[in-house]
C-alpha cells in the first residue's frame, strides 16, 4: 500500500495509458469484503460510470484498488464465482434494500404529525 502525507500527483500506467491520481491526507479504506467491491465494479463498468463508459474493468480495478487501499487479486475469478451464486447480485440487493429503508424512515419521520 502507498501512503503519502501531502498532496502529490502520482502517475500510474494501465494498458499503456497514463493515469494521474491525486492523494490527500484523507484516507478511506474499503472495509467490506472483496466480493462486494468486485460486484460494484462490474456493475459500474457495465453501466459506463467512468470516463463516459470508456474505462475498462482493468482500469477501474486498478484505480479502485488505490483509492480504497485494497488488493482485489484475481477479480475476474471472483466475478466468475459470483455468477454461480444463488443470489448473483447479493450486495447490490442489500444496497437497494438499505437505501429504500433509509428513504422510508425519512418519509415516516417527516409525515409524523405532532
Amino acid at each position: 500500500m502507498l501512503y503519502l502525507n501531502s498532496y502529490e500527483d502520482i502517475l500510474m500506467y494501465v494498458d499503456g495509458k497514463k493515469i494521474i491520481l491525486m492523494y490527500s491526507k484523507l484516507k478511506i479504506t474499503w472495509t467490506g469484503n472483496k466480493v462486494e467491491l468486485v460486484e460494484l465494479i462490474y456493475a459500474w463498468e457495465k453501466v459506463g460510470c467512468f470516463n463516459h463508459g470508456n474505462a475498462n474493468i482493468k482500469e477501474i480495478v486498478a484505480y479502485i484498488e488505490i483509492v480504497f487501499n485494497i488488493d482485489l487479486g484475481d477479480y475476474y475469478h471472483t466475478f466468475c464465482e459470483m455468477r454461480n451464486r444463488v443470489s448473483r447480485i447479493a450486495f447490490l440487493d442489500k444496497l437497494i434494500k438499505a437505501l429504500n429503508d433509509r428513504m422510508d424512515e425519512l418519509e415516516r419521520s417527516v409525515n409524523v404529525s405532532p
